[in-house]
């Protein structure tokens, strides 16, 4: 089975896009995402006072053993020391930028010959009424649905995925899953319900989220049960025969429960032959004999006393990821959380023997990583970060690698030969009438029909579409060569779109035996 190209564990800081496009396929097992929910809100994290301070003592303690030790471990988040910065993300996307940003995300999810989710998209534009298309619906859902189909292809057969979200979008977000991963592999709706302050006068409180949990192949997907610690419902009906923590044959043999006759019906053929009074129906102290959980999780919320709480405020509870990794996975596999925060996916995935990979926009994700794990296994103290320098360089076999680089896929598989490499503009619209798209695609004509579909104002027509070998070449070419307007956007030269065309010309690459041509 595939594994992933690169070191694990290793955090990346980066669009997760990125990184996940340049990820081998069916390399990962488990897929846990906690993304932005759409709550038209700015996330600042301001880290607890005191946890921010033992960051910073963490971080000046380790910098001084890499000086001592040659040691390469984090050495450009360890340079971010004197400007520490706190984590941050934005959860609006009604902006120009992001409406543009959108459009492009579904012309990509176009290029993947994904036609049924864009018309699903688009849908939302003519179907939905206007307050949810200024709350840029259209352009999160764009968002969400280009990575899941890289997450998708990124799962092995056996793999999972877990989705968490609420009720701002979890009705939109079920039926976009169900489309990329199929509704036969839908396996459960997990409720995780909480308590916290509030009264609200005229609904009911909202205690709860929403975890959509899908498999990649219904007939390949693994699952192990887990237990909750607690005796199954027979130690409370029979709690007077119970010794020892179990129920013997003997003492329940001739019970009139019909649930208990039934098990014991099946004990008796399963120990046929032997000596049944002594042996043990139940053992409540085996997980077999224990509750199961339920697609209901009721597991409390962090306060601001828990101290296992960094001041993250969109920070889940390590019970709540471990028992989603012990369910999709085994010691050894690996996970990914490409929207890491302030890890705690990954703290739980090395706390429980799994690999990890973490993506983040923020180094804060890294270094709040590299933190927890040596405070919770090597012997730090709070308020002094290292207890012994010595526990350090067995911390080195486990630390996470950082980099802001994504990786290199090395099977590319159906990867073409040759891309068109285009250029789309919108003369038609005032406000884009000095701009051009620049891409690479497999279909132009099924690339320009997804800006017209998505876009109400339309008018988006192909000024030039060439196939070349060298196609991300070109493309990388282009956006460095000309002042960008938005994401792949470049503002028209002086020279004009022939100008580009020219360019683009100069050094496109049409077949083997053609030579790069002076620029």
């Amino acid at each position: 089975m595939n594994t992933p190209q690169f070191h694990l564990p290793t955090i990346f800081c980066r669009d997760n896009l990125e990184v996940l496009r340049g990820m081998d396929s069916e390399t990962i097992d488990l897929i846990y995402l906690d993304p932005p929910f759409n709550k038209d809100e700015d996330f600042n994290s301001p880290l607890k006072d005191k946890f921010k301070d033992e960051i910073i003592k963490f971080i000046d303690k380790f910098n001084q053993f890499n000086a001592n030790n040659g040691s390469e471990i984090c050495d450009e988040v360890l340079k971010w020391r004197k400007d520490f910065a706190q984590p941050s993300f934005t959860d609006t996307w009604d902006s120009d930028d992001n409406v543009r940003q959108g459009l492009d995300w579904m012309a990509t999810i176009a290029d993947e010959q994904k036609d049924c989710i864009v018309a699903y998209l688009a849908g939302l534009v003519t179907l939905a009424d206007k307050k949810c298309i200024e709350k840029g619906y259209l352009t999160y859902m764009a968002f969400m649905a280009v990575r899941l189909i890289e997450m998708k292809r990124v799962l092995k057969p056996t793999g999972s995925i877990y989705l968490h979200c609420d009720p701002t979008m979890s009705h939109w977000l079920k039926i976009l899953m169900d489309m990329i991963f199929g509704a036969d592999n839908f396996r459960n709706e997990i409720i995780w319900h909480y308590t916290k302050m509030g009264n609200p006068k005229r609904i009911f409180r909202k205690n709860s989220d929403t975890i959509l949990f899908y498999s990649k192949d219904q007939d390949k997907s693994f699952f192990n049960e887990v237990s909750l610690g607690k005796p199954s419902i027979f130690y409370d009906r029979h709690k007077k025969l119970v010794k020892d923590n179990k129920l013997y044959y003997r003492d329940i043999k001739n019970t009139n429960d019909s649930l208990m006759r039934n098990k014991i019906k099946t004990f008796e053929k399963r120990n046929a032959g032997k000596k049944l009074n002594d042996l043990a129906v139940f053992d409540f102290s085996n997980a077999k004999d224990q509750m199961k959980a339920d697609n209901v999780w009721n597991i409390p919320p962090l306060n601001n006393l828990t101290k296992e709480r960094v001041g993250y405020p969109t920070q889940k509870p390590l019970a709540l990821l471990e028992r989603i990794i012990q369910a999709s996975t085994n010691e050894g596999d690996v996970v990914l959380d490409p929207f890491c925060g302030c890890a705690t996916a990954c703290i739980a995935a090395h706390k429980l023997k799994r690999k990890y990979i973490g993506i983040d926009i923020s180094k804060a994700a890294y270094v709040i990583t590299i933190y927890r794990i040596f405070m919770g296994e090597y012997g730090g103290v709070p308020g002094t970060a290292i207890k012994k320098e010595s526990n350090l360089l067995e911390y080195k076999k486990v630390v996470p690698r950082f980099t802001n680089q994504p990786p290199e896929r090395t099977k590319k598989g159906r990867t073409p030969k040759k891309k068109y490499i285009y250029l789309i503009g919108n003369f038609t619209n005032k406000d884009m009438s000095n701009e051009l798209k620049v891409g690479q695609t497999t279909n132009p004509t099924r690339r320009l029909s997804s800006y017209n579909t998505a876009d109400p104002k339309r008018g988006y027509k192909i000024k030039f579409k060439a196939q070349y070998i060298n196609y991300d070449e070109v493309e990388k070419a282009v956006l460095a060569r000309y002042p960008r307007s938005k994401g792949e956007w470049i503002k028209i030269p002086k020279g004009g779109i022939a100008e580009v065309i020219a360019f683009i010309q100069s050094i496109g690459i049409k077949d083997m035996k053609d030579k790069p041509k002076s620029q």
